[in-house]
C-alpha cells in the first residue's frame, strides 16, 4: 500500500487551519505505509476532532481516498512537539 506523503501533508495542514489551530499550536504526524496508518500528535486534539466529531469524520473520509486506513490522534504536551 502506498500513501502519497505530500497529499497527506496538505490535507493535515488544511485540517489544522479549519480546526482553528492555525499557527498557534504545533501538530506533527507519522505515516506508516505498511499498515496505512497516520498518527497525529497534537497538544489539543479536541480541536482536530471538532464538535461531535464532525471534523474528524470529514477528514477521515478524505484520507481514505488517499489510501489511509486508520487515523490515530495522540495527545502530547507542548514541550514534546
Amino acid at each position: 500500500m502506498y500513501i502519497d506523503r505530500r497529499k497527506v501533508r496538505q490535507e493535515i495542514k488544511a485540517w489544522k487551519l479549519q480546526s482553528g489551530l492555525g499557527n498557534l499550536r504545533k501538530v506533527q504526524f507519522k505515516i506508516n505505509n505498511t499498515t496505512g496508518t497516520v498518527q497525529i500528535f497534537a497538544s489539543r486534539p479536541g480541536y482536530l476532532i471538532g464538535r461531535g466529531g464532525k471534523l474528524y469524520e470529514e477528514y477521515k473520509n478524505k484520507m481514505k481516498i488517499l489510501g489511509v486506513s486508520n487515523i490515530e490522534i495522540v495527545e502530547v504536551e507542548d514541550m514534546l512537539i
